[in-house]
Formats: C-alpha cells, sequence, structure tokens
C-alpha cells in the first residue's frame, strides 16, 4: 500500500502556483510499474493540513491496519508539520513498525525535487539523468502550431505547447520528441519559457505534421546553449545550428 498527497501544500496553504515534475496521472502509472497494488491518493486541503498528528496517525494509518511505516529521514506530518519520522512510532502506540529512509547523495548533493527543479532554472538538463536514473521528461500538449517552412530534409516549426509539470528554461536542447508513431532525436529553441508554458522553435521530420491538440512527449537531452554562445552561432537559422550540433556530437540526430 502507497499514499501520495495531492495537490501540494505550497498550492493551499500559500496559494502559490507549484512546479510539478510528474503529473498526478504519470505518478500513479509509475507506481504501477514499480508493483504497487493499492494507491491512496489524499486530497491535501486545509481541513486536511489542520489535522493534528494523532488524528493523522490515527484515520490514515491505524485505520488502514497498517504493520510498517516506511517514510523519508525528513518526512513531517500533522499541523504546522509538528510531528516527524522519531514521533510516528509513539504516536502509533506500538501498533506499526517505523522504517525511516537515509538521505540519498550523488556528486556531494542530496537528490530531491528541489534540485531537479534547480537544474531545470538553469537549463542544465544533461545532468538530472545522473538523480533521476534517466532523462528528464515531459508530455505537452500543442495548443498552436504558429508556422511551419519546409526545407529540403526538415520541415521548421515554430508552435505553442503547454505541459502540467515543469519546462527547462529559455535555450537551445537536443531532445527526443515523441509524437504518435513518430520517435526521433532533434534540436529545439525555447524562445519563451514560463514554468509549464513555452513557445519552441524545432526541426521535424517532413512526414510529421504536428496539428493543434497533438500531445507530444520530450525528454530533454542536453543544453547546447552555452557551446552555441561560445561558437557565436545562436543568431544563425535552427537548421544550420542542428547540422553543427550534429558535427560537433559526431553523430546524425
Amino acid at each position: 500500500m502507497k499514499d501520495t498527497f495531492y495537490p501540494h501544500l505550497k498550492e493551499v496553504l500559500f496559494h502559490q502556483n507549484f512546479d510539478y515534475l510528474m503529473s498526478l496521472d504519470r505518478k500513479i502509472e509509475s507506481f504501477r510499474s514499480l508493483g504497487v497494488e493499492h494507491l491512496y491518493v489524499v486530497h491535501f486541503d486545509q481541513e486536511f493540513a489542520n489535522l493534528e498528528q494523532e488524528v493523522f496517525v490515527q484515520n490514515y494509518l491505524l485505520a488502514f491496519n497498517v504493520k510498517e511505516v516506511v517514510a523519508g529521514f525528513d518526512f513531517t506530518y500533522g499541523r504546522k508539520g509538528i510531528g516527524n519520522i522519531r514521533t510516528l512510532e509513539a504516536h502509533g502506540r506500538g501498533k506499526f513498525r517505523v522504517s525511516s529512509v537515509a538521505k540519498v547523495e550523488r556528486y556531494g548533493n542530496k537528490i530531491s525535487s528541489t534540485l531537479i527543479r534547480d537544474l531545470l532554472k538553469t537549463g542544465a538538463v544533461s545532468h538530472i539523468a545522473g538523480y533521476l536514473g534517466g532523462d528528464y521528461e515531459t508530455v505537452c500538449k500543442v495548443p498552436q502550431v504558429v508556422r511551419q517552412s519546409d526545407f529540403r530534409i526538415f520541415k521548421k516549426t515554430e508552435l505553442e505547447f503547454s505541459s502540467l509539470t515543469m519546462l527547462p528554461t529559455s535555450g537551445f536542447y537536443e531532445v527526443e520528441l515523441s509524437a504518435g508513431m513518430h520517435r526521433f532525436k532533434t534540436v529545439c529553441q525555447i524562445i519563451e519559457s514560463h514554468s509549464n508554458y513555452a513557445v519552441m522553435e524545432c526541426e521535424l521530420p517532413k512526414n510529421l505534421a504536428l496539428k493543434k491538440d497533438n500531445q507530444i512527449t520530450i525528454k530533454w537531452l542536453r543544453d547546447w546553449s552555452e557551446v552555441l554562445l561560445l561558437q557565436g552561432t545562436t543568431q544563425l537559422p535552427l537548421v544550420i545550428v542542428w547540422l553543427f550540433l550534429c558535427k560537433k556530437s559526431r553523430q546524425r540526430f
């Protein structure tokens, strides 16, 4: 059995827009793939936030006849987050065991959602895989295709897209893009980015025609902005940038 809380407490307590790294639907699917048989999504609202520690344990642990609770070393619960991993066992009155997951570090940094968000804010997408165990991925909806221009091999496409999860900052990126049955690597430039909404220009295969309301999945592989800036190529047409990066990486995308 696993539980998760939604929406994030910052949206409820501080009325702030929150940058999710994974949508609720994808989180549910991820837990399913890990073998979780029963997942409880607890709606986090003001009433839930005001629960006393003992009431939280009674209503959400003891009521389910839980035998062991596994939580991170910095887990907190109850009103104002006063309850912690050390008080769980006492509030459980010996009816369940408590196991704490120790802090996990990589490259000297604590692996956390805050760290991933900081990397996205600077465009350092290639560093994220070392912490997540895989490339950062977003599922996006295309509300508008601004324009498309045909070249010999590629179709230059400028489009708006929105995502339920956080997007990288503006810049040039090597990405793997999936749309329907198509999956390919390409270069894109995020021209304008607002957390979960962006305007992007990219090179697409000529046989792929994105339309309004299409869904695309983007894996963010590498940020090329600094390399291009040093080479003085950021103002060139994107198709020329694409050829430059193919040569730079010694492979065709």
